[in-house]
């Protein structure tokens, strides 16, 4: 009989040992503001689905011509994380990847597909009855790497009710001087849509780009208000994007803004991007476990 009941003991200490976070992909939820559903990806911690406790998160966005699976195919999102909840690093977190196209997390110019406004009005609230996710702003931080470090950086300042931390990987941050001076084709490629096209000079330099450039917005917001939030940026010392970021670290040190700022070893690729996600969940960790 005791031979017997080793069995199911030994079954059970197997079964969790083995217990493991879960990653879903291509998910979606319907938009009304974009007309379409919106792809996005979840990591759910171990022992989600036995809990009953609510969770920080994490909204974790992709690069220009990624989508919501790249953090977990190229990025060694799942794995990071289980070793640093596993080592008592990061506390349990869900982490959602959404997908944005190339739109750089902004409303396009002609309202037709506003991603921002989906995103803050629609995105996080159906989440977040999707998920057991705490409300408090201080456990909902967005980050992301090079458009998505745009993105993040961009959403925290224009949302400080919602995302109380932020972190940029290899930010896209234009000047204004670097957008008037970019060749027409790439302009209309990569900003027509957000900006208008054929837009020249100093009119690239218009209403839509003052509302959101992250160089523009810390330039001007309340200082008290910048630091109610936290905010994390990295570059690696190869990237071309290395003087743009360290431009806004002045402004950022220039104005009394409380953040942190990292120049390590690298180029502007998931190399980089994959060894440095540590140190992002690192940096959310000690909002995260207080």
């Amino acid at each position: 009989m005791k031979a017997l009941l080793i069995i199911p003991l030994v079954l059970a200490s197997l079964l969790t040992s083995h217990a493991q976070s879960t990653v879903k992909e291509n998910l979606q939820i319907e938009s009304k503001i974009l007309k379409s559903p919106v792809k996005y990806s979840v990591y759910l911690p171990e022992g989600y689905p036995s809990s009953k406790q609510k969770y920080p998160v994490l909204y974790l966005l992709h690069g220009y011509s990624g989508d919501n699976s790249d953090w977990l195919h190229k990025g060694n999102l799942q794995r990071t994380a289980d070793a640093l909840i596993k080592k008592g690093k990061l506390e349990p977190t869900i982490i959602i990847m959404p997908d944005a196209g190339n739109c750089y997390y902004l409303n396009s110019a002609n309202g037709k597909w506003n991603y921002h406004d989906m995103f803050v009005k629609e995105f996080v609230p159906a989440i977040e009855q999707l998920y057991r996710i705490k409300k408090e702003n201080k456990f909902r931080a967005v980050a992301g790497l090079s458009m998505g470090g745009f993105g993040a950086t961009m959403l925290a300042l224009k949302n400080p009710e919602l995302f109380g931390q932020s972190a940029s990987m290899s930010g896209v941050f234009w000047t204004n001087e670097r957008l008037m001076s970019l060749n027409q084709k790439n302009f209309d490629a990569w900003f027509g849509k957000m900006l208008g096209t054929d837009l020249a000079g100093e009119k690239r330099i218009n209403a839509i780009w003052k509302t959101f450039s992250p160089l523009e917005l810390f330039s001007k917001v309340p200082v008290e208000q910048a630091n109610q939030q936290r905010w994390y940026f990295d570059c690696g010392s190869s990237d071309n994007l290395s003087s743009v970021n360290a431009k806004l670290d002045s402004i950022l040190q220039a104005r009394g803004i409380n953040h942190k700022f990292y120049t390590r070893e690298g180029h502007h690729n998931w190399d980089y991007w994959k060894a440095n996600l540590k140190y992002v969940l690192l940096f959310f960790n000690q909002k995260f476990a207080s």
